[in-house]
């Protein structure tokens, strides 16, 4: 059954004792991190990346789709820890988008170089 999670819509699944979360993205964009390489990169919300804390999932399973919705390839990434995200933001990587409501907070994303 798919759920959804500030519209990111998702999917949990069982698989070996682990706890996969699968989320369908449809495009990558290209970043450049603090070591000066080119990566291409996917974008996880922040409250994404918290509930799948809370919630005990292993591994986020990001399924890159094309615009016919054809299946090109699938990342495994590990939920990242509070230690990792805060790694992350001290890195600069991350992206914080205006809220679509009138007043409302900015929305932080991560990137993931894939």
């Amino acid at each position: 059954m798919k759920k959804t999670i500030w519209g990111l819509e998702y999917q949990d699944y069982n698989s070996d004792g682990y706890i996969y979360r699968m989320v369908t993205i449809r495009k990558t964009f290209p970043r450049r991190f603090n070591d000066g390489k080119l990566y291409n990169t996917v974008g996880l919300n922040i409250k994404f990346l918290e509930q799948s804390q809370r919630d005990g999932i292993h591994k986020i399973v990001v399924c890159l789709v094309n615009k016919q919705k054809t299946l090109e390839d699938m990342i495994y990434i590990p939920v990242p820890t509070a230690e990792e995200l805060y790694e992350k933001m001290r890195l600069h990587e991350y992206e914080d988008k205006p809220s679509k409501f009138v007043g409302g907070k900015p929305m932080r994303i991560y990137w993931f170089a894939i």
